[in-house]
């Protein structure tokens, strides 16, 4: 190559000739034994760093070296130079350092050689950077078959895999499995153990390909068997609440063994091996689950919803899928707990209370731990199966607490009625003897609404309306039909206080005529109540059959029918400590109306009293202990003790009464006015003795119900036969048991159906 001057001038350069590179005319040689004593130098810079000693030359002299060789076609014989020398070094050398400290410490052996090893080849491949991308990577360089090549670091790892680990049958590399194994183990039961070694020897096992084929299998193994020991004794000792506390424990326990030194590989076989040996549903989680003092149902009723949640959400996981079986064993256990409570009769009297308790129980427990907002279908029918062992039983008590919660005196707000019918309701909705509750629904109706004792109109069309939206208008048009009547009952008074010919008849009576107040009641809305007759005050009698003559001229065709034992009066009375206006029933102003007369004050006694009112013994002698007992003592009677009529006539308690009626009151028992009464109230009430519903009245509301359940089966069988024209007498059952609404045996489906064969409504 020429160069030529350049000559320069004041304003600057300035090029007087063009400037010509010529090619050399010579190829550079290298000298005949260069690539041996590059190699040489090469070599013994390899074994100063696997003696981690000083190399020589630096590593750009002899990344030089490499880089000559190779671009002088040496690619092939340098590589195979270098195979063999990292062989040798690791099937001597490292593999003696290794077998003399294996049998002390496996995991410290392995994993400071294999670091080491790691370190030193890093440092070689960075020397043979230049054969790795060239000769290796990139195959551009024609010294044999591309396919055959490996890069540096996949060389030093396989020969480290195949001269060490597998050498001599796997001596060594099982024993650094076994080392891990016991690991693990001591992990699981709570031993300190080296993690970060634990990783680092995992971490090598993955990178030599050696982690799936020789360890994992191993690991699962033993794992199992952990898990089935384990398992087995803790499901034994604890409770539910507890194993499956110690479950999601030992569930989390080897999530965050995953997460710190174990392959993440193994996570899904080792969870799904850990949830199916503890979730193990038969001989495991169904005999915990349903222990009856430790198991779900004892969680439910001890509002321990947090356990509960823990179960449904141990056995939705993804691998276990259980929770229709937990449903179902949970579902058995609300039957039989709700079953419990209504076969036993002497729970009767609150009976509602505790299953709607009961029903509050399980639908928090849907919400909270089964994540669903109301009562489960299957829950539902489960509840339903236990309510109808005794369903008319149930139906009647359901009726019963309706009314208390109705009732004045209840002292509840407008919210925690409509929250209390809500729950009733839901109950209802379980009820197969709808029937039987609308009868004594209506019983307990017409008492609150003719006796004044509905705490808010507005709550019962409320719970009409609740029944109506549940069982349609016709099971709800009696009831309505008694809000209409109540209606009437004011615009019915006021055309009789107006009507010129009736007032004139009251004055035609000359004696002193109370004002009357009557209620209309159509026959076919009201249910029927016993009649009772009695003997009225004349001027009573006289006023009643005017309202009688006034009312059929009014309604031609109509019958009245007077209902004493719903009547009520306001009574005057003159007591020596101040004069007392009393509501009374009808038949306790009759009775006090008979001590009016002088021949009384010396008392009368029972025999008497019920010639004068014509009071039969059985309504007299409630009648009597109303008004000589609890907090209104009108009357007094020769035999009575104070101490036995605390609260006797307490409006809520419905058995004081009876009690205090057969210890005071006999057929020579003489009453007589109890001149010292005195009360702070100008207004006092005197409560009626609240009875039970005789087994009589009880029996009577059913027979009613029985006899409208005829004429629905009868009904049903002609419908069925005129739409299905032949049926065999199976079929027809078959299709009874389907379309009826409420519970038949099969015994009275078969009467009715013998009934219209005889009336040859339909023929065989």
């Amino acid at each position: 190559m020429q160069r030529k001057k350049l000559k320069s001038t004041k304003s600057g350069f300035k090029q007087t000739k063009k400037l010509v590179i010529k090619n050399q005319t010579k190829t550079p040689t290298l000298p005949e034994d260069f690539e041996q004593s590059s190699w040489s130098r090469l070599s013994n810079a390899i074994d100063a760093i696997h003696n981690s000693t000083a190399v020589k030359d630096s590593l750009e002299q002899l990344y030089s070296l490499v880089e000559t060789l190779c671009t002088q076609g040496k690619s092939a014989s340098l590589y195979d130079k270098l195979k063999d020398k990292l062989a040798n070094h690791i099937g001597t050398v490292l593999y003696q350092s290794v077998l003399k400290e294996v049998e002390k410490s496996p995991l410290n052996a392995i994993d400071i050689a294999y670091q080491q090893h790691c370190e030193q080849t890093l440092v070689v491949r960075s020397i043979f950077l230049y054969l790795d991308r060239t000769f290796v990577l990139t195959g551009s360089f024609n010294d044999g078959a591309n396919g055959s090549r490996r890069s540096l670091w996949d060389v030093a790892q396989s020969d480290f895999r195949e001269l060490i680990l597998l050498r001599d049958d796997a001596a060594i590399l099982n024993k650094v499995c076994s080392a891990l194994l016991n690991a693990v183990a001591d992990d699981r039961k709570g031993a300190d153990m080296d993690r970060a070694l634990a990783r680092r020897t995992m971490r090598m096992l993955s990178a030599l390909s050696l982690y799936v084929s020789h360890f994992e299998p191993n690991l699962l193994s033993s794992s199992l068997q952990h898990f089935e020991t384990t398992a087995m004794i803790e499901a034994s000792e604890l409770a539910l609440a507890a194993y499956t506390l110690r479950v999601e424990q030992h569930l989390n326990e080897e999530s965050r063994r995953v997460d710190t030194y174990i392959d993440e590989r193994t996570r899904s076989a080792l969870i799904a091996q850990c949830e199916k040996v503890y979730l193990q549903w038969k001989d495991r989680l169904d005999r915990l689950c349903t222990d009856s003092t430790r198991g779900l149902g004892q969680l439910t009723l001890t509002n321990a919803m947090n356990d509960l949640a823990r179960c449904v959400r141990l056995v939705s996981r993804r691998g276990v899928n259980l929770l229709s079986e937990l449903r179902t064993a949970w579902c058995s256990w609300a039957e039989k707990h709700a079953a419990s409570l209504v076969d036993d009769q002497t729970r009767d009297k609150t009976l509602i209370v505790e299953l709607l308790s009961f029903c509050d129980v399980l639908t928090q427990a849907e919400k909270t731990a089964f994540n669903n907002s109301a009562l489960g279908a299957d829950t539902r029918q489960a509840l339903g199966r236990a309510l109808n062992r005794r369903s008319n039983r149930v139906a009647q008590l359901a009726a019963r607490q309706s009314d208390a919660l109705l009732r004045t005196g209840a002292k509840r707000t407008l919210e925690e009625i409509e929250a209390g019918l809500d729950k009733l309701v839901a109950l209802f909705r379980l009820l197969s003897a709808k029937d039987v509750f609308a009868a004594f629904y209506a019983k307990f109706l017409s008492k609150r609404l003719l006796l004044g004792r509905s705490s808010s109109d507005d709550a019962e069309r409320g719970a009409i309306a609740r029944l109506k939206a549940e069982c349609g208008a016709q099971y709800t048009s009696k009831l309505e039909g008694m809000f209409r009547d109540q209606a009437a009952f004011e615009p019915t008074n006021r055309a009789f206080a107006s009507d010129e010919k009736a007032q004139a008849d009251i004055a035609a009576i000359g004696e002193s005529v109370p004002d009357l107040r009557v209620a209309v009641l159509t026959h076919g809305f009201w249910p029927q109540q016993p009649q009772t007759d009695c003997l009225l005050p004349q001027s009573m009698g006289k006023l009643l059959e005017t309202f009688r003559a006034y009312y059929n001229r009014e309604h031609n065709g109509r019958r009245l029918a007077w209902q004493h034992n719903l009547s009520h009066c306001a009574v005057k009375a003159f007591f020596p400590k101040g004069k007392k206006e009393l509501g009374a029933s009808l038949f306790q102003t009759i009775v006090l109306l008979a001590f009016n007369d002088n021949s009384a004050k010396s008392g009368l006694n029972v025999g008497k009293l019920i010639q004068v009112t014509g009071l039969p013994m059985s309504e007299l002698v409630p009648t009597l202990t109303s008004l000589s007992t609890g907090r209104s003592k009108i009357l007094k009677h020769d035999s009575v003790d104070d101490d036995n009529d605390k609260d006797a006539m307490d409006e809520d308690d419905e058995n004081s009464g009876v009690k205090s009626s057969n210890k005071v009151v006999k057929e020579d028992t003489v009453f007589r006015v109890n001149l010292a009464f005195k009360s702070k109230l100008m207004r006092v009430k005197i409560n009626a003795v609240q009875v039970r519903d005789t087994a009589t009245e009880v029996q009577k509301t059913q027979d009613g119900v029985m006899a409208n359940r005829q004429y629905q089966i009868d009904a049903a069988i002609v419908r069925i036969m005129k739409s299905r024209k032949i049926l065999t007498h199976n079929q027809l059952i078959a299709e009874l048991v389907q379309q009826l609404k409420f519970p038949a045996s099969i015994v009275d489906l078969k009467k009715r159906i013998e009934t219209l064969l005889e009336r040859e409504y339909i023929e065989r």
